[in-house]
């Protein structure tokens, strides 16, 4: 886990930007905290109702107008069967 974090903070070199590590689903920020939310890869692996409990604390500590940005990971139809999804959210 430091790895990972000291590698999302070399990433991110802006001065007023900070990287936190915490369940995403219940961050620990307050409301209306931050101008942008990013995540990487991390809707995909989830059931639906987690999905939305992400979606939903993102949206409780972004300012208002701020930016949401949270990338996927692209899976095929035989994939996703694999899986047992119909479809990803």
């Amino acid at each position: 886990m430091r790895q990972l974090l000291l590698w999302l903070k070399r990433i991110f070199t802006m001065k007023n930007a900070r990287v936190i590590v915490a369940d995403a689903a219940a961050s620990t920020l307050p409301d209306a905290f931050a101008n942008k939310v990013y995540g990487e890869a991390m809707l995909t692996m989830q059931p639906l109702e987690h999905k939305k409990a992400i979606i939903a604390e993102a949206f409780r500590i972004l300012k208002t107008r701020r930016l949401l940005r949270y990338s996927r990971i692209r899976l095929t139809a035989r994939q996703r069967e694999r899986r047992g999804e119909k479809r990803c959210f």
